[in-house]
């Protein structure tokens, strides 16, 4: 479909609080030409980090129903499901990041599914806990191709479970039942509140940045008031087996045992299949490989935990989650020693021994709650993906923002970061100025400050103040040069700070 011209275009824009008037004048100045195009402000409104490449494709497909919902502006699309999907959005007012919800429109003509969906949102509102993603707000919005309902949530940047084990493979013990722990708490915290999840995966446990586990999703959450409660396939059919009470809290805890399994061993407790009436057999659940024999290296105590959470029969689990987190806590100092026997520390960093058992600079960084933040000035998803799986490998914690104005208000915040990276092909000809004001920055706190130069901006080398904390490189460059170079501007920030920080080398 056309795109209409390039001032109505604007000025829906505008309308629809995609972009303010004064950058869409911003843009129009940049056109100059009087034959610019509506193609042509697309291009430079992306090009300025003003508008995403999702949100662009939709403008010309003249698909506008779902860029803006509520007091919020969607970027991408960050997790897609049968019953929902799940974007990347920011405040109009201020760009604060959130994820929405979106039911799908397929379920959005079944009054029963609209329901349980704005039940999820309001269930997810009373719930408040460090290890549960809260829900702020939840709505509908009126369209001629009918009405989108969503909820807007914390977002989490870390991704989830299934897709941290994909990176990492396996874990060690003391994370993997580190994060048991914090799932344990969650449920419990969740049970306090009168619910419990019905639908505990990997795919419903983000991960935060800092290392947190949270539950999400508690579509299925069921209450003992509830006759009829909603259970997933694997929860019906494990509960039909054994006799289980309705709302059986211990259900929570068998799933939270193949999680366990899953994130000690690399390795899934059952077959994984789509299939549902694979699904429903009896001996998927019954019948899982003892796990000393997919991971014998694990320690005794942490392998009598799964035993527990896995037993087919309820009354052979723990009991309640209180009982599992009092365990967890006794057995977690054991793999502390068992840790500092097994590695050597430098600089606060533990690195695997000559023939030893492995710990990641990444595993060794969060057990300390040290990981050192990088703030990326990238608003490209495609950039943003390669850039969080190889920092986060490498032990380091990926933050993003889509432009340089947002890096500068998060360097005059609470939260400022180790280390800031202003990619030029993003920030444009803003990166000059914003280098030296970040460089500032630098001399009343511990930041290294890297700017990454594009083949068009390399007239501006001679621009660029640098010192011992400050880098300038040029592209082309690879992901090994821009770790080395953040890993120097640590170095230095770490001599220049009586602020200890663990560097991954």
């Amino acid at each position: 479909m056309a795109l209409p011209h390039i001032h109505q275009l604007g000025d829906r824009l505008v309308r629809e609080r995609l972009i303010q008037q004064i950058e869409l004048d911003q843009s129009l100045r940049q056109l100059g030409s009087s034959s610019a195009s509506s193609e042509d402000l697309l291009k430079n409104l992306e090009s300025r980090s003003l508008l995403t490449s999702w949100q662009v494709s939709r403008i010309k497909k003249n698909e506008w129903d779902e860029l803006v919902l509520g007091n919020y502006k969607l970027m991408y699309q960050n997790a897609s499901g049968s019953f929902a999907r799940v974007f990347r959005a920011g405040s109009v007012d201020d760009g604060h990041m959130v994820g929405i919800k979106v039911l799908r429109s397929r379920w959005a003509q079944e009054r029963k599914h609209v329901e349980d969906f704005h039940r999820e949102a309001q269930l997810g509102m009373t719930l408040v806990h460090e290890n549960i993603v809260p829900i702020y707000d939840h709505g509908t919005k009126s369209s001629p191709n009918g009405d989108i309902h969503y909820l807007v949530m914390e977002f989490v940047e870390g991704g989830n479970l299934r897709d941290f084990i994909q990176i990492r493979k396996q874990l060690s013990p003391r994370e993997s039942m580190q994060y048991a722990l914090d799932i344990a708490q969650g449920l419990k915290a969740a049970l306090a509140m009168g619910f419990t999840h019905r639908d505990l995966k990997l795919t419903n446990v983000l991960m935060s940045s800092k290392g947190v586990a949270k539950l999400v999703d508690f579509g299925l959450a069921g209450t003992d008031a509830e006759s009829h409660h909603q259970r997933a396939v694997e929860y019906a059919t494990l509960e039909k087996a054994t006799g289980a009470p309705a709302n059986d809290p211990r259900s929570d805890l068998f799933f939270l045992g193949v999680i366990l399994y899953e994130l000690l061993s690399g390795q899934s407790a059952y077959p994984k299949t789509s299939d549902v009436q694979e699904r429903k057999q009896v001996q998927r659940y019954k019948n899982i490989r003892p796990i000393e024999e997919v991971a014998p290296q694990a320690p005794r105590n942490v392998q009598g935990v799964i035993h527990r959470l896995l037993s087919f029969d309820p009354e052979g689990r723990y009991q309640s989650a209180g009982e599992l987190i009092s365990e967890i806590h006794e057995i977690l100092p054991t793999l502390e020693d068992q840790d500092s026997r097994n590695s050597k520390s430098v600089g606060g960093t533990s690195f695997e021994p000559s023939g030893g058992s492995s710990i990641s600079p990444l595993e060794a960084a969060m057990e300390e709650n040290a990981l050192p933040s990088v703030l990326c000035v990238e608003h490209r998803t495609k950039q943003q993906n390669v850039l969080r799986e190889y920092l986060s490998k490498r032990g380091f914690r990926p933050l993003f923002v889509s432009d340089a104005v947002r890096a500068i208000k998060r360097l005059q915040s609470q939260n400022v970061p180790d280390c800031v990276v202003f990619f030029g092909e993003v920030v444009e000809d803003d990166i000059v100025k914003a280098f030296h004001i970040a460089s500032k920055a630098s001399n009343h706190y511990p930041l290294g400050v890297i700017a990454v130069l594009s083949k068009e901006q390399l007239d501006l080398k001679t621009e660029f103040k640098k010192t011992s904390n400050n880098r300038v490189m040029l592209s082309p460059i690879t992901l090994r040069d821009l770790r080395k170079e953040i890993h120097l501007t640590l170095q230095h920030t770490n001599q220049d700070s009586s602020t200890l920080r663990s560097v991954p080398s």
